[in-house]
């Protein structure tokens, strides 16, 4: 192919025939049932993808989760998705922000003032042996896979949403990252699957008094 049609990769090329496919079967799509986490999804068994173990930024090395991985194997994924749609599945988790609503994270009055809140799509997460993986995603695709995190941010001054709660001259306040639990599809590579598990995703801020 030459010309103005030089910058259409064969990724690209299965982009565009995904989202096509998506506008088809989203009418009738259905979330992704539930599944016994122990047997796989899919199997990872064509050869003709060489996947490395993720390469994780420095930036999130000490995170459980990342949504930026400069070798996401984003070919593979693309073909697995196109898979799935074929089973008629498009989507796994898409949670939305709902601004002003916090019932799902606890008393408004021990949150943070200084948090940040956001709809994450990961591409790489952590397991509970600290290795990382794959998770099942596709950029400049909707996502199959999204989720409503809170992260502390790091700031000088900390305050909290509840007024009673100030600093004096005995404590100080801090801030606490508070993690929960998350199923999401990801690739094993070393077993060579598509498989569940559960994750860690930072699910809310919370606001203490710390002794000075």
């Amino acid at each position: 192919m030459s010309g103005k049609y030089n910058y259409l990769t064969h990724c690209d090329f299965v982009v565009i025939i995904l989202t096509i496919m998506f506008q088809f079967l989203r009418v009738n799509a259905f979330i992704l049932p539930r599944i016994s986490e122990s047997k796989p999804l899919l199997l990872l068994s064509d050869n003709k993808y060489s996947v490395a173990p993720p390469s994780i930024p420095d930036e999130c090395k000490e995170a459980y989760i990342c949504d930026h991985v400069g070798n996401y194997p984003s070919e593979l994924a693309a073909n697995i998705l196109a898979r799935l749609m074929l089973l008629n599945i498009t989507k796994f988790a898409n949670d939305q922000l709902d601004i002003g609503r916090h019932d799902d994270l606890g008393e408004i009055s021990e949150l943070c003032a200084t948090n940040k809140e956001r709809i994450m799509t990961p591409l790489a997460a952590k397991d509970y042996n600290n290795e990382w993986h794959f998770i099942l995603n596709m950029p400049r695709y909707p996502s199959f896979q999204s989720f409503r995190i809170h992260e502390c941010r790091k700031e000088e001054k900390v305050s909290c949403f509840a007024a009673h709660v100030a600093s004096n001259d005995f404590s100080g306040l801090n801030c606490e990252q508070v993690y929960t639990k998350r199923k999401m599809v990801y690739m094993h590579l070393g077993k060579n699957i598509l498989t569940i598990d559960d994750f860690t995703v930072p699910s809310c801020c919370n606001c203490f008094l710390e002794p000075s």
